[in-house]
């Protein structure tokens, strides 16, 4: 049999680091994972975007930083020393700021302007608004201020609609912002990597879902729902196996690594393969794509016993699933698919937040894609355990 093709992903980051435990999860599922430095901070970190005009050169500065919690920095750099075994295996990676060298750093802010124009997408990251004041507090900028020359133009600034705001609360509108922010430069980098995106909060969940549904609405009236097309990865109970991960050190769970993720692999590889396949015969017949996505669930379904032998030989705690399918916004590992490349959707962002005499320049078409793009439409990963 020949050797599956290694597939990595990338966990989108939120306000806190990834726990030990998620990351032991994810590694019985992806070869590898991608986790950001929080050098990273904003979404245009200081000095990230340089333009050059006639008579000078502009570095601009940092704009749109990240809500997280006050440790932040001090948590990540505790979790990189809780894995410095899988960080020497090439299991876990962090990535810094690419400086533009895979992804345009301009793009993210013209997107981030024309997506918070989007009443649904502002209020999908701030659910948590029941809970009274905002925790974190942002100073700096957040709209606008693309510096250029007299007489010139950032080549990044559009004529966009204003930004959706609803008549909520000031904080949280900002709050809902730079999430949104987050989740953008996260999404574009997953892609210049060549890496799945995982989302593995509420927040990042969320918004998925958010953009995932102006997807399906724009698809008219025969528009499934989301859990109608998520396909669950989960053989095992995931709150179960987290817990008993947690316990347990990197060397053994290497050991499970070498047991369960040959025979994941194959499943895995079945299930993108078939997508690729699903999106590149039927992405502009929605209805063909949905029945043959349906089949592919049940293929998908079978062919999971397989791998639920596999853990029942493992013995581990009381793991095993008895529940039905997992669908999004569920608990447990769940793939979503869909019909439209990557490089549309984000063109479909744009788009709707411009007003409508505005023209995406083909100098700006051009930047778009990420310059190691490998993924040619968008496969989510969404992930989100509750707080135990």
């Amino acid at each position: 049999m020949s050797k599956q093709k290694e597939i990595k992903s990338l966990i989108l980051p939120g306000e806190s680091p990834p726990s030990e435990s998620q990351l032991k999860r994810q590694l019985l599922f992806f070869d590898s994972i991608l986790i950001i430095h929080p050098d990273d901070r904003a979404l245009i970190n200081e000095g990230e975007i340089v333009e050059k005009f006639p008579n000078t050169t502009i570095k601009w500065a940092e704009q749109n930083s990240f809500p997280r919690v006050a440790d932040y920095e001090e948590k990540f750099e505790y979790l990189l020393e809780r894995t410095l075994f899988p960080q020497k295996k090439g299991l876990i990676k962090v990535v810094t700021p690419t400086s533009g060298q895979i992804i345009d750093p301009g793009i993210n802010w013209t997107l981030f302007h024309t997506a918070i124009t989007n009443s649904q997408l502002v209020k999908s990251a701030i659910t948590d608004k029941h809970i009274g004041s905002p925790k974190f507090q942002h100073k700096g900028i957040v709209l606008g201020l693309a510096l250029a020359q007299t007489g010139y133009q950032s080549k990044y600034k559009l004529d966009w609609k204003p930004p959706a705001n609803d008549d909520i609360e000031d904080d949280w509108t900002v709050i809902g912002y730079l999430r949104i922010a987050r989740m953008i430069k996260s999404l574009r980098r997953a892609y210049g990597e060549g890496a799945n995106p995982v989302s593995i909060d509420a927040v990042n969940q969320s918004i998925l879902t958010s953009l995932s549904n102006e997807i399906l609405n724009s698809l008219g009236d025969t528009s499934p729902d989301l859990a109608s097309l998520s396909i669950s990865m989960d053989v095992v109970d995931p709150v179960e196996l987290e817990s008993a991960l947690e316990d347990m050190s990197w060397e053994e769970v290497r050991e499970i690594r070498k047991r369960i993720l040959p025979k994941v692999a194959e499943l895995r590889s079945f299930l993108l393969n078939k997508v690729h396949w699903l999106h590149n015969r039927n992405s502009n017949d929605i209805e063909i794509y949905l029945n043959e996505l349906k089949n592919l669930k049940l293929d998908y379904e079978n062919k999971k016993k397989e791998l639920k032998k596999t853990w029942e030989q493992l013995r581990i705690a009381s793991i095993l699933k008895t529940g039905g399918i997992v669908g999004t916004g569920n608990i447990g590992l769940s793939l979503l698919p869909m019909n439209i490349s990557w490089i549309d959707w984000m063109m479909k962002l744009i788009g709707t937040g411009l007003v409508g005499t505005a023209v995406i320049t083909p100098e700006l078409k051009s930047l778009i894609p990420a310059r190691r793009e490998v993924k040619k439409h968008p496969l989510f990963f969404c992930d989100y355990l509750p707080p135990s």
